[in-house]
């Protein structure tokens, strides 16, 4: 494959097993949950890098006047 592609798939919690299980308890209350969790998540990501090869130029030092003035 080239370089300058970038690929990634990715699942999460396909089979939906992620739960959510709690209990509090207050003086005045209680509140409990039991709940899947909706987090069910599938994707393909693909990235691409224009212009990815290195530059060849390597510079004669333009500006360094300018460097010695400031």
């Amino acid at each position: 494959m080239c370089r300058n592609v970038k690929e990634i798939v990715y699942a999460y919690d396909i089979f939906k097993t992620l739960r959510e299980k709690w209990q509090a308890v207050y003086p005045v209350a209680a509140m409990t949950k039991d709940a899947y969790v909706y987090t069910q998540k599938f994707g393909v990501s693909l990235t691409y890098k224009f212009n990815s090869t290195r530059s060849k130029y390597k510079g004669t030092g333009a500006g360094n006047a300018e460097k010695n003035r400031l």
